[in-house]
């Protein structure tokens, strides 16, 4: 997050994420780091289906 603003905002779900993995782009779904690093539509998408998949 390039913005500080922002940063300071979302500064909960940044403490989620270990150090060493603070890659960019982070992808959070339902407020958890689930991609770090990447941000490619298929993960993205395959991250989202697995997440929807559990809460069935």
């Amino acid at each position: 997050m390039a913005d500080p603003a922002q940063r300071k905002a979302h500064e909960h779900l940044l403490a989620k994420v270990p150090e060493d993995r603070l890659y960019y782009p982070i992808v959070f779904i339902n407020g958890e780091p689930r991609i770090a690093g990447s941000a490619e539509y298929y993960e993205v998408l395959y991250a989202v289906r697995a997440e929807l998949d559990e809460a069935e």
